[in-house]
């Protein structure tokens, strides 16, 4: 079995956001050591820390621990969609839109052109 490596995606997700530990600890209400430790595997973090962290990121905790989701998720597109297409985009018939997303990504199509396709996508669905 595959060893999952949250910490590393936890780190990655956040770099990805251009945000500081120390801010990402400011907005979950989480120490700055802790959310180190996290981010270099020391420990593991709770449940309750997980969906702090996810939510600061504008993630879900799933995405950070599952394999599948972690692969096929572009993570550059959660913070400007809003709820509705979040998860539409995570329901698992739709995994084909989130691999059309990372493929187009490279395009340099912009976030706006990125997030109306989505749209579309998702009011002809």
């Amino acid at each position: 079995m595959k060893e999952i490596k949250i910490g590393e995606r936890i780190k990655k997700v956040r770099m990805q956001k251009g945000l500081s530990a120390s801010y990402l600890a400011e907005l979950t209400g989480l120490s700055q050591q802790y959310i180190s430790l996290v981010e270099n595997n020391k420990t593991t973090p709770s449940l309750k820390s997980l969906y702090k962290i996810a939510s600061a990121l504008e993630s879900t905790p799933s995405i950070l621990i599952d394999d599948n989701r972690w692969n096929d998720t572009p993570i550059f597109l959660y913070h400007i969609l809003d709820e509705d297409l979040k998860s539409f985009l995570l329901r698992e018939e739709n995994i084909g839109y989130l691999k059309l997303a990372k493929e187009i990504k490279d395009k340099n199509i912009s976030e706006d052109d990125m997030k109306a396709l989505i749209n579309i996508l998702y009011k002809n669905k």
